[in-house]
């Protein structure tokens, strides 16, 4: 039966959503690379498995968020004194 479905999904090609998901990610991702070039310091967010609907993984995301800026924060209380 899976090689019946892989077959159907082969055949109708890939999902709309699924393409402009991939659009956005791509265009987020350039955007933020371009920014980072700008950026006196980039803090970087463990967060690759936290899906972009993943509403109810907020408090994970607060926290990765929080221990990748004490990690850089000797790097920013640096620049604030200079």
């Amino acid at each position: 039966m899976q090689h019946i479905d892989a077959k159907r999904e082969e055949l109708q090609g890939p999902n709309i959503f699924d393409v402009l998901m991939q659009s956005l990610h791509a265009t987020e991702y350039e955007l933020a690379r371009t920014a980072g070039k700008l950026a006196d310091v980039v803090i970087t967010p463990d967060v690759g498995d936290i899906g972009i609907f993943a509403f109810y993984k907020g408090e994970e995301a607060i926290l990765q968020g929080y221990a990748a800026a004490k990690k850089e924060m000797s790097r920013i209380q640096e620049l604030v004194r200079s």
